[in-house]
């Protein structure tokens, strides 16, 4: 399955006379190819410019029953914030955002706080 990445800041998204047909192109969109990896579990390591926002989809528009995102050692708290938008294409009971450190669920609509109090986690759906 691959994991497909497009560029969806908002001064992009807005200048475009078609966003469905920026959404609907293929070629706008950077694949990544899943690797089965062995042990622990499977995984993926992307990168992400920092300070941009990218609309991610699935291979055929398959939804997912879970994804878990963490950042690298390598990311420091005054980086700018990164967000990324997953469409929800199926129909499903629940969607919980669960911090893997406490186990405790993050609650919807904590994305609409002011951004400076935005932490990793953070959803609106």
């Amino acid at each position: 399955m691959t994991m497909n990445i497009l560029p969806y800041d908002q001064s992009l998204v807005n200048a475009l006379p078609d966003k469905q047909a920026y959404i609907d192109d293929g070629s706008n969109y950077s694949g990544i190819f899943w690797k089965e990896k062995l042990k622990p579990n499977n995984g993926w390591a992307v990168p992400f410019v920092t300070g941009h926002k990218y609309r991610i989809t699935w291979a055929n528009d398959l939804d997912y029953t879970q994804m878990r995102v963490s950042v690298s050692e390598r990311w420091e708290a005054d980086d700018l914030n990164t967000m990324f938008m997953l469409p929800f294409v199926d129909a499903r009971e629940a969607i919980n955002v669960t911090d893997t450190d406490t186990g405790l669920q993050i609650h919807d609509e904590t994305l609409l706080q002011a951004n400076n109090l935005w932490t990793t986690g953070m959803n609106y759906l």
